[in-house]
Parts: C-alpha cells; structure tokens; sequence
C-alpha cells in the first residue's frame, strides 16, 4: 500500500510499516512473500502444473547448449590469453 493510502484512512489499517525506503528494490525471503501473500507453495511437479493449468502437459527442462559451453571455454582466462598470444603472433609474421 502506499503511504497516502495509509493517511487517506488511519484507522482502516493497524500497524503500519515502512517495509522499504522509496526509490529502494523490495527484497523478500521466501517466508516473508507468503505471509504476504505474494507467493505460493508447491511441492510436486503436478502441483505446479496445476497452478498454471498445465495438468497432463509434458513441461521440457533445457539445460545448457552447446554456446553455453562454448562462451564458458572460451571466457576462461588461460584459453583467453592463448588465443590472444595466437593473434598477436599471426598478426607480427605478416
């Protein structure tokens, strides 16, 4: 709720607190988003489905592809300066 919200009718709520200064990122725990009631529980794959209406749909779980793979060997630093050693050696023989 917002803070003129808040004055508009004093006595409509109890206790109210800044939960975060304006301007600021809300950060909850996961506790703190179902109390709340931003959030809910599940604990099956089925229950999960279900929130969504997706009962007796397959979902597809991707993991990485193969330029995942690539950006990762090629962002480590010892083949980073290999291919940067092999560049400017190329580049000096011409």
């Amino acid at each position: 709720m917002l803070e003129g919200q808040v004055r508009a009718e004093p006595g409509r709520y109890l206790d109210p607190e800044v939960r975060k200064p304006s301007g600021r990122v809300l950060t909850l725990s996961s506790e703190e988003a179902l109390s709340y009631g931003l959030g809910q529980v599940v604990t099956t794959d089925e229950d999960f489905k279900g929130l969504y209406g997706l009962r007796g749909k397959t979902i597809r779980i991707d993991g990485p592809t193969w330029v995942d793979s690539l950006v990762t060997i090629l962002t480590d630093p010892f083949v980073s300066w290999l291919l940067l050693f092999i560049g400017l050696s190329c580049s000096c023989s011409n």
